[in-house]
């Protein structure tokens, strides 16, 4: 009798699935905050992917249609401002 748990996971052989390659990805972040009297400014600015690096975000295993991989973000940035009055 076959075991039903390794015949389940038999597709996911790594064999099956093309090679992705490697890849380094970098962001860059920077904030500042500045008290003026009772008020506190704050602000912040960030980059995700800064090189715009082309790369797989994640695997799908068992996956019908050859479609392994799920690609991820371009660069992204985002930047917020933040102002606080202490009583």
């Amino acid at each position: 009798m076959k075991s039903s748990r390794l015949t389940a996971f038999k597709d996911a052989a790594p064999s099956r699935m093309p090679d992705a390659p490697s890849y380094f990805t970098a962001s860059a972040s920077t904030g500042y905050v500045l008290e003026a009297g009772p008020w506190v400014l704050s602000s912040y600015a960030r980059i995700d992917n800064l090189f715009n690096r082309r790369h797989a975000r994640s695997v799908i295993v068992n996956e019908g249609n050859a479609r392994y991989y799920e690609p991820a973000s371009g660069r992204n940035w985002s930047a917020g401002l933040n102002a606080s009055y202490v009583f």
